[in-house]
């Protein structure tokens, strides 16, 4: 009968990125019935259970994105890559199947919410595209989906809410205090051009007193976007041809047109941060977080390497 659990979504929320570029399910596993693709290799076998050489390159290219051909270009590198990438899958088929074995199920309407809340959490455009890119159904996906929550629901089964003591998180921080240095950053407002016409145009209006939302939207009217507001980001990573003139600036300032990489450049100071230390209370959650991930992982790799002793696993290729 299945076990009623709820469902978190801020996990959901912190996995959809992963659970859209990671592998797709297998066949012949409960509530997670799928048709196997054409031309399907599999990689390795747990237990008799496949596992297909495409969701160990989809996890790659969810790992590296854009830059999967450029490691591919280093023969060593790539190959140690694949050999870690097909162990994290056989991994997550010993840990699902020990999920099934407990008697862990996810019923229908659970199913149904983990399937409408990625839905909602991506956008349905950008959930269509997904499945159309990995060739699923929106049924095959949601048996992916189970199949990831029994995989989840497994590991807080073995792990726990496992409390973190004062005296090591204190410890953490003195020992780690280079992590907690934040240096002088800032926010910024930035138009780009291709000529320095536009940017001296833009540059006038926007010291005029036209608003940055104002300008970026008639040029999107026109089917250009060249304008974007930055994330608090380290002076240092300002482009050099543009660090002096931020550095030496007040929030609020634009700055006058810079030539950069074959782009001009025209930047509005939004607010500045100065370097600074930030405090044990402060970051006291956060190194609560790091070392449960650090416990949890170690309880992980001696749970693998036991389960491993006494399953069924065969490398393919």
């Amino acid at each position: 009968m299945p076990v009623k659990m709820k469902i978190s979504l801020p996990t959901l929320l912190l996995s959809v990125a992963a659970l859209l570029a990671a592998c797709t399910p297998g066949s012949g596993k409960p509530e997670a019935e799928v048709a196997v693709p054409d031309a399907k290799v599999a990689v390795a076998r747990v237990n008799g259970e496949p596992v297909y050489e495409s969701d160990v390159l989809r996890r790659l290219r969810a790992a590296h994105g854009g830059d999967i051909e450029k490691v591919k270009e280093d023969p060593n590198r790539w190959q140690m890559l694949l050999d870690v990438a097909t162990q994290t899958e056989v991994m997550d088929e010993l840990l699902l199947q020990a999920a099934v074995a407990d008697g862990m199920r996810v019923s229908a309407g659970e199913a149904r919410e983990l399937l409408d809340r990625t839905r909602e959490v991506t956008g349905e455009s950008a959930f269509g595209e997904m499945l159309e890119e990995r060739g699923a159904s929106e049924e095959a996906f949601r048996d992916f989906l189970v199949e990831r929550e029994l995989i989840r629901r497994y590991k807080d089964k073995l792990f726990g809410e496992t409390g973190v003591e004062e005296d090591a998180l204190q410890e953490y921080y003195e020992g780690h205090a280079e992590t907690f240095e934040e240096p002088d950053q800032v926010r910024l407002e930035v138009f780009t051009f291709g000529g320095r016409e536009a940017a001296e145009k833009i540059h006038g209006r926007w010291k005029g007193g036209e608003s940055f939302d104002k300008i970026a939207a008639a040029y999107l009217d026109e089917g250009e976007r060249v304008g974007r507001r930055t994330r608090w980001m380290p002076i240092d990573a300002v482009p050099v041809e543009l660090r002096a003139k931020v550095d030496g600036a007040d929030a609020g300032t634009v700055l006058e047109p810079v030539h950069v990489a074959e782009k001009f450049y025209v930047v509005r100071v939004i607010e500045k941060k100065e370097a600074r230390s930030r405090g044990f209370d402060e970051v006291k959650d956060e190194i609560r977080g790091t070392i449960l991930d650090l416990r949890r992982s170690k309880a992980l790799d001696e749970w693998f390497k036991a389960a491993s002793r006494e399953a069924k696993i065969e490398y393919v290729r």
